[in-house]
């Protein structure tokens, strides 16, 4: 097989066909935790395939990104567990909080590498990274309580191609690769629920989303400390991953009396310019 096209099967393919299948099936169970589960688990899988058919040799970690198929692995089965948690009462929405930041914290100190070239010191940016990821994590799960299902899977695969394309241009075709494939696994899961109507569908995969793409990001963020334009095109890197809380803005105000095509024409535009305008300083930096 032509290395290109095996490229493509191996980094967008598998994991998008493995992710729409385990969204199909877990999506018809009868047990409502794992319907509600289903992008989390589905996702996870397809990355994890993907990792493993891209970079086989890599599943025993020997660098700190290595640990990221495993640490979506971990964001699906704690997904699993928010699952069953309720939504509307105090205690509920206190223990979704501390798991969450319970996952962020120990996905900060796993990925965060222990180099003694890092500065600040390593301390500040675990603190930096788990405060980030805790932050994505809650504004997207809101987001999500909100019911918005298609329309947040969708700009959750944006945010990712976006990502991966970012990172494939300015940094490295690895980490863009990928970025790719978590892209892939999401579009699986964004056609599955084209088909069907799960309230709580969406809600598992945003800490797989937020630990893989928030992963790579990182990895980029460390690795342009020589760049002479480290700084914009750091600001992309922090700013890609949080562009789908853009819909936040249809949620209140003006924006929230939109309905139908129009809402929904609204919402794609706004996401699509909200990942140009957090590409746009590292893109420029690097033009100039």
């Amino acid at each position: 097989m032509n290395s290109q096209v095996q490229a493509v099967v191996q980094g967008l393919a598998v994991p998008a066909a493995v992710s729409a299948v385990l969204a199909w099936l877990l999506g018809r169970s009868r047990r409502a935790i794992l319907r509600n589960s289903t992008a989390g688990v589905a996702c996870s899988a397809g990355f994890f395939a993907a990792f493993a058919l891209l970079h086989r040799e890599h599943l025993t970690p020997t660098e700190f990104w290595h640990r990221l198929p495993w640490l979506g692995g971990l964001a699906a089965v704690i997904s699993t567990g928010l699952a069953a948690i309720p939504r509307g009462s105090l205690a509920g929405s206190a223990l979704r909080r501390a798991v969450e930041l319970a996952l962020a914290v120990g996905v900060a100190t796993l990925l965060v590498p222990t180099w003694r070239s890092l500065v600040p010191t390593r301390t500040l940016h675990v603190a930096g990274f788990a405060t980030s990821l805790f932050m994505l994590i809650v504004l997207l799960d809101r987001l999500a309580a909100r019911g918005l299902n298609r329309m947040l899977l969708f700009a959750l695969a944006m945010a990712s191609f976006c990502g991966a394309a970012f990172l494939a241009v300015e940094l490295s075709l690895t980490f863009g690769a990928l970025g790719g494939a978590l892209f892939a696994t999401l579009a699986g899961c964004w056609l599955v629920l084209l088909l069907r109507k799960q309230k709580e569908f969406v809600a598992s995969a945003l800490p797989v989303y937020a630990v893989i793409l928030g992963g790579l990001m990182l990895a980029g963020w460390l690795n342009v400390n020589s760049f002479p334009n480290a700084r914009p095109l750091r600001i992309s890197m922090a700013l890609i991953p949080a562009a789908p809380l853009v819909l936040w803005l249809f949620e209140f105000g003006p924006l929230s009396r939109l309905k139908g095509i129009k809402s929904t024409v609204a919402q794609v535009a706004a996401v699509v310019l909200a990942l140009v305008a957090a590409s746009l300083p590292g893109a420029l930096a690097s033009a100039g």
